[in-house]
């Protein structure tokens, strides 16, 4: 019993200064306002499913907290505190935080998310438009914290080629440098590949050691991989205009080597194939959109060799091929 006086007294002390808002009410309710703190009580009036600007005089406990409210709609009186919650409120952050010239890239989104931007610092203004799940190139316009049900979060005004100016959660979103340990981005109108060594190099001629990207029109990303010297490592990425992943190649030492996969722009599989030394080395699989797999194919230093086989839609074999060389030997039907 203590304890939850003691809970009483904290949540009365807290509340009296802040505006209220009805929650948990669907379009075209009402919230009950009653003569008395509890069911039994007349209904004397009621306040809106989206009303605001409601005013808490007194709180008490009979079985659960009811609150005496104030609002200009209604006359006051008691409604259950469940019902209502703290308006957001907001307080613009130090804008020195975010430089003008930093750019920023969406983060913890999968393939084919989108990150929702709205007309407002918070999720209950309207979603304006979305971001890709890779989209980059963002710039911040200011950030403020929105605190809520006790919790502390920073929303930011956002612009990108691809939407509207709007809000952005800031835990979305963080600047791209971060994502690549702090290597310098290159951009590739500001490289070129010399022809015989290979090597990326820049406009003195020095071969490039960082990110190198690429974007179309509308600021989605078109390519990304990292250099060494001038040379390919790690995964080389292609996008569709649309952002989502076309194509990711494992590299060493400028060389594809791995295993390949290239998507559809809807973020289906359409291939996995293994490269040795830029050439198709082992098996390569191609798959409907249905995810079944289409084609089955076994290559040798990039030549066809041994049995490859094709399938239906529904999965059922309806052919084998055999190759030598690069060449057909035999065709069997089944």
């Amino acid at each position: 019993m203590k304890v939850l006086l003691l809970i009483l007294i904290m949540f009365t002390s807290s509340i009296f200064a802040q505006s209220y808002k009805v929650i948990k009410h669907k379009i075209g309710d009402s919230l009950n306002v009653r003569t008395g703190p509890g069911t039994k009580f007349e209904k004397i009036g009621k306040l809106k499913y989206n009303a605001k600007g409601i005013k808490v005089l007194e709180c008490t406990k009979i079985g659960s907290i009811w609150c005496r409210v104030n609002h200009y709609s209604t006359k006051t009186g008691w409604v259950s505190a469940k019902y209502i919650q703290k308006e957001n409120v907001y307080t613009t952050t130090a804008t020195n935080k975010f430089s003008k010239y930093s750019k920023y890239k969406v983060i913890r989104h999968n393939q084919g998310d989108y990150l929702n931007v709205r007309s407002g610092p918070g999720t209950s203004f309207k979603k304006i438009s979305a971001l890709a799940y890779n989209a980059k190139g963002i710039k911040l316009k200011e950030c403020k914290e929105m605190y809520k049900t006790g919790k502390n979060k920073i929303w930011c005004r956002v612009s990108h080629s691809s939407i509207n100016t709007g809000w952005v959660s800031k835990r979305y979103i963080q600047k791209e440098s971060l994502s690549s340990n702090n290597k310098k981005i290159y951009r590739a109108k500001d490289v070129i590949v010399d022809k015989i060594s290979r090597k990326y190099i820049d406009k003195n001629y020095k071969p490039i050691s960082g990110i190198l990207e690429d974007y179309y029109s509308n600021g989605n990303i078109k390519t990304r991989f990292e250099t060494y010297k001038g040379k390919i490592i790690g995964n080389l990425k292609l996008y569709h205009s649309n952002g989502a992943l076309k194509f990711i190649a494992p590299h060493y030492k400028n060389n594809t080597d791995g295993l390949v996969k290239s998507y559809r722009d809807d973020g289906t599989i359409y291939s996995k194939c293994y490269y040795k030394e830029n050439l198709i080395n082992g098996s390569c699989s191609y798959y409907y959109k249905n995810g079944k797999l289409k084609e089955y194919i076994f290559y040798v230093k990039g030549k066809k060799n041994g049995i490859s086989k094709y399938y239906s839609k529904d999965g059922k074999l309806i052919k084998e091929k055999i190759y030598s060389e690069d060449k057909l030997v035999n065709t069997y039907y089944k």
